[in-house]
């Protein structure tokens, strides 16, 4: 099977105690068509070290040291980065979404990490399954210290669902998307400072469908450090605004509320045929 590029972009800001899980948790998947890209906004802590511990601005068809792997070393078929003042994470993110080459596009920010073989699981997805533009799997949460301590119910998603309020919370770690629909939808809407990738989900969803699948991706770490939980208010602020732009339920309900729904939605699960030994919907 030919494996579809797929572009990962990390924003970074002063991360130097967690900035490394991250890229492990990247390169470390050992995918044969894989884009690294990290965009640093001029980091004063050391975090600009650890990245050039990885590449230099650019590093193309080497082979990177990932430790703790068997084999010492893992395939990246280009890995850039840049470290420059900007405007914010998601403008970071833009900037890295500009580069980006890849079919498939994602981001992972500095403190969050992806599972073992996350990268093929969605690489296989996308390559059969040519329907499903976005995905998304079972939400977990990482602590402090980088172990994975929760592991939440997959949900099924629709933008009737979001229409309605019952929208908490889609985990952007474990979402992946074609290039072409975050393109199509006009990438982040930079006036929001937190609350922009719920705002692309709502775009997303009035264009596109999105695909559960019932296995773990990416991981959420909770430390109590970033912009989320600090301005929780001035988050939720945000979506309040963004539920009105898009003509949305503005209290946020709680999904078990909502179990018939949740019944018919199961058909836009992606589940793995071991017969058929391929995914299917």
């Amino acid at each position: 099977m030919q494996y579809p590029k797929i572009s990962i972009i990390t924003p970074v800001y002063n991360r130097v105690g967690m900035i490394e899980q991250t890229i492990q948790s990247v390169i470390s998947q050992d995918y044969p068509n894989l884009e690294y890209i990290i965009i640093d906004g001029g980091s004063t802590d050391g975090t600009v070290d650890v990245i050039r511990q990885y590449a230099d601005e650019l590093v193309r068809g080497e082979r990177l040291e990932v430790k703790g792997s068997e084999n010492g070393n893992a395939a990246v078929h280009a890995l850039r980065w840049l470290s420059e003042p900007d405007n914010g994470m998601y403008h970071a993110i833009m900037k890295g979404m500009a580069m980006a080459t890849g079919e498939i596009v994602a981001w992972l920010n500095s403190d969050d990490m992806y599972h073992t073989n996350a990268l093929h699981i969605v690489g296989q997805i996308f390559a059969q399954l040519h329907e499903v533009e976005w995905l998304t799997g079972t939400p977990t949460l990482y602590n402090a210290e980088g172990l994975c301590v929760k592991t939440f119910p997959t949900q099924y998603w629709s933008w009737e669902r979001f229409k309605r309020g019952d929208f908490r919370w889609l985990q952007q770690e474990s979402t992946f998307f074609r290039k072409s629909l975050f393109d199509k939808v006009g990438g982040l809407n930079l006036q929001y400072r937190l609350a922009a990738d719920f705002e692309l989900w709502c775009k997303m969803f009035q264009v596109s469908k999105l695909y559960s699948v019932n296995t773990i991706l990416g991981g959420f770490r909770q430390h109590g450090e970033q912009l989320s939980i600090e301005g929780q208010n001035r988050y939720e602020t945000e979506v309040r605004t963004i539920c009105q732009t898009y003509g949305m339920r503005n209290k946020i309900r709680c999904r078990r509320s909502n179990k018939v729904q949740n019944r018919w939605m199961k058909k836009n699960i992606v589940h793995y045929s071991f017969e058929r030994k391929k995914w299917q919907l």
